[in-house]
């Protein structure tokens, strides 16, 4: 039983794996084109945040979320999720007790802007200049794909994504153009 499940979780990371590898050969290929309709980041990030909080809870983690009302942009939904779903992964990694999840909503000029940051061991500069890399593990890491297809989905939605340190905190910041 218990060889199993070890062969069953790993199927899962390697077709998770695969299925990231194929997405970049779409994206150099000019063939992956985000599928932009209005949804609500919010409820994005909601779906992004439930796939650590079981693992948040047994490692006694509070997640933290402070989003406006509402924040309805034209987005690729499976793209952000993706996006926000690898950031909180890597987050959940690292934290101690806490990660938040702060956003603004901003007219001049129009865009979301998304901030994650967890209390964790601060990241290095040298794994931060080369975060979205593709195929950079840092300390800790695993496959070094998921980074560098966030920036990747982002780029797509005309924005951009950034990893720092700020008061001892490992902090991703995400914006996206209001379109």
């Amino acid at each position: 039983e218990k060889a199993c499940a070890v062969i069953d979780k790993e199927i899962d990371r390697m077709t998770g794996l695969i299925n990231d590898i194929l997405e970049f050969s779409k994206l150099d290929g000019g063939i992956a084109e985000p599928h932009m309709e209005e949804n609500d980041v919010r409820e994005i990030l909601y779906d992004a945040v439930q796939v650590i909080e079981a693992q948040a809870r047994k490692d006694h983690i509070e997640i933290s979320l402070e989003l406006p009302e509402p924040m309805l942009c034209l987005c690729d939904e499976e793209m952000l999720f993706s996006v926000f779903s690898n950031i909180l992964t890597n987050s959940i990694r690292y934290a101690r007790k806490e990660i938040s999840i702060q956003a603004e909503f901003k007219k001049s000029p129009s865009h979301i802007k998304i901030i994650f940051s967890n209390d964790g061991k601060p990241i290095s500069k040298e794994d931060a200049a080369h975060m979205f890399e593709r195929f950079y593990k840092g300390a800790g890491g695993q496959s070094g794909i998921g980074m560098a297809l966030s920036l990747e989905y982002i780029k797509l939605h005309g924005g951009d994504i950034s990893v720092f340190t700020e008061k001892e905190r490992t902090i991703f910041q995400v914006c996206i153009k209001k379109i």
